[in-house]
């Protein structure tokens, strides 16, 4: 990789750390669109990386704010991301290998999607939903995961429902996320595709995700939460465009 490609991709890394940190969700759906959109590295080598990067950045997030993981609903949904992420990183490489430019369509739509959940601030439900509604969304996240590690948008835009405080909703998210991403590199690890190359790369990686990540903790953006979405919202709906297009 050359100097350039991996400035490239730093620059995206950190974007991605930084929106997630402020928002709960976003980093997998940033560095593998940008990756994607300015032709920086393949999908699925960019998709490796973030999901190395996004345990770096979620285990940074959740120092001192474990507590308020929301377990009832962590579980099931971990569960469902356990039964799909396989099939995902399956379709990964079958579309990867024979129909590239649906899986770049197929992207840019789940980016369009994950700017939309960014945007939504519906109105809590009365309750919260039952385990089999976690566990549903759960996998629909795990098979998103597997293909693109950027499982967030179906969880967030369930999460955000949710009769829960703002920072539990986050943390829970994030601790999703983590499962996602430790399921998602044992599967790829296990079966070959986790290469001398992405670990390179996400070493040199993870220290502008731990900086970043800090910096957003200790410096939360001078936006208000409606302003943050919506500059997500813009940024996440041009990359999605722009790979449709």
């Amino acid at each position: 990789m050359d100097i350039p490609t991996l400035l490239a991709l730093l620059a995206l890394v950190a974007l991605g750390s930084y929106v997630q940190t402020a928002s709960g969700f976003a980093m997998g759906l940033i560095v593998v669109g940008g990756a994607a959109l300015f032709n920086v590295v393949p999908i699925a080598f960019a998709a490796n990386i973030v999901s190395v990067v996004g345990l770096v950045n979620i285990a940074t997030a959740l120092h001192r704010q474990y507590r308020h993981i929301n377990v009832d609903a962590l579980l099931p949904a971990a569960v469902g991301v356990l039964l799909l992420t396989g099939a995902g990183l399956y379709l990964l490489h079958y579309l990867s290998a024979h129909a590239l430019v649906a899986l770049e369509i197929l992207l840019g739509a789940t980016i369009l999607l994950g700017g939309v959940a960014l945007m939504l601030h519906p109105q809590p439900l009365a309750r919260p939903s039952p385990p089999a509604a976690h566990f549903a969304v759960g996998a629909v996240g795990g098979l998103v995961n597997g293909m693109f590690s950027a499982g967030s948008p179906p969880l967030a835009m369930h999460l955000y429902r949710q009769p829960l405080p703002f920072h539990v909703i986050r943390a829970t998210l994030l601790a999703v996320f983590g499962v996602m991403d430790v399921l998602r590199l044992a599967i790829v690890g296990a079966t070959g595709h986790f290469t001398p190359a992405v670990l390179v790369v996400a070493a040199l990686c993870a220290p502008v995700t731990v900086a970043v990540t800090m910096l957003a903790r200790r410096f939360p953006p001078p936006l208000t939460d409606r302003q943050m979405r919506r500059a997500g919202f813009a940024l996440l709906v041009i990359i999605g465009l722009g790979l449709i297009a």
